[in-house]
């Protein structure tokens, strides 16, 4: 049996791949910011037709973090008692799965490690474990990709193909709305990957706040941590970004990421 607890507003919908395989004694936590008054219908029917125990925790407030503090408050709760979301004390709930992209939890997992070793406690971005969630991910992009480079060849559009290519290396429905404009341009921003590794923790966290206000989860985390390493100006970054997510929706994306690349950037030049 195990607990997961669900930071929706940090992973949204696609923290919850996974759920249709969870079991009856099995439980979820979805913890619910207070400006998320909306989910898909897909959504929806994952959440009923699960198995598992679904409890719904709607935040009152709006503040930093504040939904992060109460999630980590009911896992504590819930460690202590070895209790899941719906039982009761002593029903031996001993594996734990905190949802969320926010690597700030790593410090309670620490915590109950010296204090209940016998608790199995994770960090992970979907209710299915990383490497059943990478195939899922891959599996849907490979069927996407292929549909959107058939439809490409039919109209003999060469940048339109460049679209599709973008959307190839991230694997994301962001990267494959670039289309024509911005998937060249998404696809040459993509960075070996080795890049993202001297990105520091603090704007790994400022990115991790912003990315889920405009549904971005996956390869996208990768591709904007590249993104804010390749660049030494502040013009540069904001036409990078600005291009590999065109559209109304990301009209404010470049600017909210701002100040993680001028900490970044300060960063690189005390070094």
């Amino acid at each position: 049996m195990a607990t997961y607890l669900i930071d929706y507003e940090n992973v949204h919908q696609n923290g919850l791949d996974g759920i249709k395989k969870l079991g009856e004694g099995d439980t979820v936590i979805i913890f619910v910011g207070n400006k998320i008054d909306s989910v898909s219908v897909d959504t929806l029917m994952a959440i009923i037709n699960s198995e598992a125990q679904v409890r719904i925790k709607k935040m009152r407030k709006t503040a930093d973090n504040y939904l992060d503090f109460q999630l980590a408050t009911c896992l504590g709760g819930l460690v202590a008692s070895g209790a899941g979301a719906t039982g009761s004390a002593g029903s031996e709930h001993s594996e734990y799965y905190i949802v969320s992209n926010d690597r700030d939890f790593e410090s309670v997992i620490d915590y109950w490690k010296h204090n209940k070793p016998s608790a199995k406690i994770e960090l992970r971005s979907a209710i299915a474990p990383a490497a059943k969630q990478a195939a899922a991910t891959k599996d849907r992009g490979t069927k996407k990709n292929t549909a959107a480079a058939d439809a490409s060849g039919a109209a003999g559009g060469g940048a339109a193909g460049g679209g599709v290519a973008g959307g190839r290396a991230t694997g994301s429905k962001v990267a494959d709305s670039g289309g024509a404009g911005g998937g060249a341009a998404g696809s040459r921003e993509n960075a070996p990957k080795k890049a993202s590794s001297s990105i520091t923790d603090s704007v790994k966290k400022r990115i991790s706040k912003v990315l889920p206000r405009y549904s971005l989860a996956g390869g996208n985390y990768t591709k904007i941590y590249n993104i804010v390493v390749k660049h030494l100006s502040k013009d540069s970054f904001l036409a990078s970004i600005k291009s590999s997510y065109p559209g109304d929706k990301y009209k404010q994306l470049a600017n909210e990421l701002l100040p993680a690349f001028e900490e970044q950037l300060k960063s690189k030049q005390e070094q």
